[in-house]
């Protein structure tokens, strides 16, 4: 199994669940070592090579060079909400040393916690814009942390439209539902992981304190994300109603 760990929309929660799952020996992780896996793509990936089981942030390079075997599955979240997660996460939850924060791999860490929300999310910088703009698309697409990509939005779509599962944070206990129908998994809670912990005093984020127009630019900039979204929420819910789709319905009328 390849799991495309999209960040800020349930995947530590998801991950936590697939965990006992599996041998931990058998799974490889997300390396903080190499947290954009240039060093790994440097060698051809032969340091991540050899898992029967992949959970991590990463992208569709690796899963490429892996070659056939591999389960697709991956987390959804609506756009707009995951990148507010994200900010809250980097302002308020990760704390590095000075010295560690000056890394260039931390540069979308650091703008977070000086910076406006609005600096953040539009900000061009392609160490921040790698996490703000369409994000999960490029994930699908070739890999998160590169702003290229060298798949097309229709192969993409059609990847989505493929994989025999996947998790959408908004609908956590229909994704789990739905697992346990084609994947078997008989998953009894789903815990809540990696949650952002605000300081005394500090008001985070929300999408309800968004203006219209900050709205629009962010929506603008992860069109093909949500195009995405759109389409993972849709196959949830034709996978779990257990009745014939509407149109079925009416047809028959």
């Amino acid at each position: 199994m390849f799991v495309f760990h999209n960040p800020k929309a349930g995947g530590s929660s998801l991950c936590s669940s697939l965990w006992p799952l599996y041998q931990s020996s058998r799974i490889c992780i997300w390396d903080e070592q190499d947290p954009f896996q240039y060093k790994a793509a440097a060698e051809n990936y032969r340091p991540l090579l050899g898992h029967d089981v992949y959970m991590g942030h990463f992208g569709y390079d690796l899963y490429r060079e892996l070659g056939p075997g591999y389960t697709p599955v991956t987390n959804f979240r609506h756009p707009a909400a995951r990148l507010i997660s994200l900010y809250n996460f980097f302002r308020f939850s990760v704390h590095r040393p000075p010295e560690v924060l000056a890394s260039p791999d931390l540069t979308a860490v650091r703008l977070a916690k000086s910076a406006s929300f609005e600096d953040f999310v539009l900000c061009d910088e392609p160490l921040v814009a790698m996490y703000t703009c369409d994000h999960h698309f490029r994930q699908l697409a070739n890999s998160p942390w590169s702003m290229t990509w060298t798949r097309s939005e229709a192969e993409v779509a059609a990847f989505v439209q493929a994989m025999p599962w996947f998790y959408v944070c908004e609908f956590p206990e229909a994704s789990y539902l739905w697992a346990r129908q084609v994947m078997g998994w008989r998953l009894g809670k789903v815990p809540r992981e990696n949650v952002t912990k605000m300081d005394d005093g500090e008001t985070p984020v929300s999408l309800l304190t968004l203006s219209d127009s900050l709205y629009a630019r962010i929506m603008d900039r992860n069109a093909r994300d949500m195009a995405l979204y759109r389409i993972a929420v849709d196959k949830l819910i034709e996978a779990t109603a257990f009745a014939p789709p509407v149109r079925q319905i009416v047809a028959a009328e």
